[in-house]
């Protein structure tokens, strides 16, 4: 194991489950942000009827996502064919993600430097670029096929995505 994986079994054990932790912790809270956001929906609509809260609902939707599909690599095997493709939702998920949040930042900016009236005309450009952003996040690595696989490559999907090509690919997410 210490051959393929460079660490030892404890290491290797000890990596799974900060990772593990990591993502319930991730998961839970953002499950807890999506389901305040519905209750004060429910209580006090006015008060959430705001572009900002949207997107965080937003990013906190796509990083569920991400979180699910996370745990889903840390036990397939490298050289599984859904490895591949679900490493680029990985990837599409987690800049959805930042996205989203970078939208509240533009957000922001236009509302308070700008002063752009017509919020909701911009609030369908922002889950636009959101939505764009996740597609060029997997289209661009299918469509360069600079995949650089070791056919020899052992271990998990997760190991492959976040020790190996990091170590051989100078752009990670160009799978």
């Amino acid at each position: 194991m210490e051959n393929t994986f460079r660490f030892t079994v404890d290491e290797w054990n000890g990596i799974l489950h900060s990772a593990t932790i990591a993502i319930a912790i991730s998961l839970l809270s953002n499950i807890l942000v999506m389901l305040l956001h519905l209750v004060m929906m429910r209580y006090k609509p006015n008060s959430v009827n705001r572009v900002s809260l949207r997107m965080i609902v937003l990013a906190c939707l796509c990083n569920s996502i991400f979180c699910i599909f996370q745990s889903i690599i840390d036990d397939l095997p490298a050289k599984n064919l859904a490895c591949g493709r679900i490493i680029h939702l990985v990837v599409a998920f987690d800049v959805m993600s930042c996205m989203s949040l970078a939208m509240i930042g533009l957000n922001l900016d236009l509302i308070f430097i700008a002063k752009v009236s017509q919020k909701h005309r911009w609030e369908l450009m922002y889950y636009a670029i959101v939505i764009l952003s996740g597609v060029i996040a997997c289209v661009v690595p299918i469509s360069l096929k600079k995949n650089r696989e070791n056919p020899d490559l052992m271990g998990t999907c997760w190991y492959r995505f976040f020790f190996f090509s990091r170590m051989n690919n100078i752009f990670n997410w160009v799978q």
